[in-house]
């Protein structure tokens, strides 16, 4: 299913798509609107999205064009950010079942409120070299985090990075172009090697270690 302009479901209407249903802006839906894939794409500007639980269900997420959360998000597949996709956390919590991939420019933190939970891989192919775009807030993850480029992850402010997967795997391609502005390592065995600069303060827990290439 693809609407080019603004979805709005009536109270007893209902819209299904089990593959993917692609919008460009969700409006109002008193009926109920499900995909296996939600996809935001077109349009101009920024999207003011306000997620909807009750109403709007999906498994996986693919944002490819600029939304603002107006409210927490919660995924229980997996999310994309491609293309011209921007998200802006704005000041909540985004809770994500699966893996996160940016391939854009993806996502932006600048709140402190900012939570990004991912309990699946990070992987990070997008260039986010702006260093406000990073610059407040947690990204926290579970399992393997890793980037491919150079120049993709230049964190500032008070932002932090937060791995706290048992035994998750770390590997930044090009280190020494990329920054962490604050970084905290749970159970990860990461190579030096491998790890971009941390600017701010760089916490190993217990069961973490951190070796020379």
């Amino acid at each position: 299913i693809t609407v080019g302009g603004v979805v709005n479901v009536a109270g007893a209407g209902a819209v299904s798509s089990p593959g993917v249903g692609t919008y460009t802006r969700i409006g109002n839906i008193l009926g109920t609107l499900s995909a296996g894939t939600l996809t935001l794409t077109g349009g101009s500007g920024a999207f003011d999205w306000t997620p909807d639980d009750t109403h709007v269900t999906f498994t996986n997420l693919a944002v490819a064009r600029q939304v603002t959360l107006a409210g927490d998000l919660s995924v229980p597949g997996d999310v994309s950010i491609r293309n011209a996709g921007v998200l802006y956390v704005n000041g909540h919590t985004v809770s994500i079942g699966g893996g996160l991939t940016t391939t854009s420019v993806g996502l932006r933190m600048q709140n402190p409120s900012d939570l990004v939970d991912v309990q699946g891989d990070i992987l990070w192919t997008g260039n986010s070299g702006n260093s406000t775009w990073l610059s407040a807030g947690v990204l926290r993850g579970h399992a393997d985090f890793s980037s491919q480029g150079a120049n993709m992850i230049h964190a500032s402010g008070t932002h932090r990075v937060e791995l706290l997967g048992p035994a998750a795997a770390v590997d930044i391609g090009f280190p020494s172009t990329n920054y962490f502005q604050h970084l905290q390592v749970q159970g990860a065995a990461i190579s030096q090697g491998s790890m971009p600069t941390v600017l701010g303060t760089l916490v190993l827990g217990a069961s973490a270690s951190l070796s020379a290439p």
